[in-house]
């Protein structure tokens, strides 16, 4: 059964199926099938680091240790922050109506690297509500301490869901003039420039 998300706007709550949209669906895809000389298709596999045992697909996994060596399951971890205080898990945005409240300028997505991009198939009425803004919340597929920045936009009358993270970077403006600091060309004159061919 297809996950859905409910979203408030202004005291209206609107409820939207998120589909996936990825390469494959816009341009296709092919797959390379490697066969032996019989025709049977093979499959991967790998080797382990002495080079005398081979280790099929799904046969390799990661696990966490603990300082002592003994195994440590993963559900009997606990995140904290840096002060060593326990941090809060934080619910699914599926679990709970998402409220859409605020909004960014089309600039401010642009600071963002775009991770995923969802068609949001729901009532009609919601692109509507969505109108000519770009709506932001914080997302999150499961219970987790940590979100991921969505936007919510519409165009002709398709709502598309834009999850991102932050990129991180600065730019300055063209009013931002450099300021150069000559105090060590103090003291220099035009002799200083000139070239002296005597050592040639």
């Amino acid at each position: 059964m297809p996950k859905i998300l409910a979203f408030s706007i202004q005291g209206f709550v609107y409820n939207a199926t998120p589909e996936k949209i990825d390469r494959k669906k816009l341009y296709g895809w092919q797959k390379t099938i490697i066969l032996d000389q019989e025709g049977n298709e093979c499959s991967p596999a790998s080797t382990a680091d002495f080079g005398t045992l081979i280790l099929p697909a799904g046969g390799i996994g990661s696990g966490i240790i603990s300082p002592e060596g003994e195994w440590v399951e993963r559900s009997s971890l606990v995140a904290v922050n840096p002060r060593g205080e326990r941090v809060e898990i934080l619910p699914s945005s599926y679990s709970a109506t998402n409220l859409l409240t605020q909004k960014i300028p089309v600039e401010e997505i642009l600071n963002y690297n775009i991770t995923g991009v969802y068609q949001l198939k729901g009532e009609m009425n919601f692109a509507s509500a969505i109108g000519e803004y770009i709506w932001t919340f914080p997302y999150r597929y499961r219970d987790s301490h940590e979100s991921i920045s969505a936007f919510i936009i519409q165009s002709d009358g398709i709502v598309f869901m834009l999850l991102g993270v932050s990129a991180g970077i600065e730019m300055i403006t063209l009013e931002q003039i450099a300021i150069f600091d000559d105090e060590d060309d103090e003291g220099e004159t035009e002799e200083d420039d000139e070239i002296d061919f005597s050592f040639i």
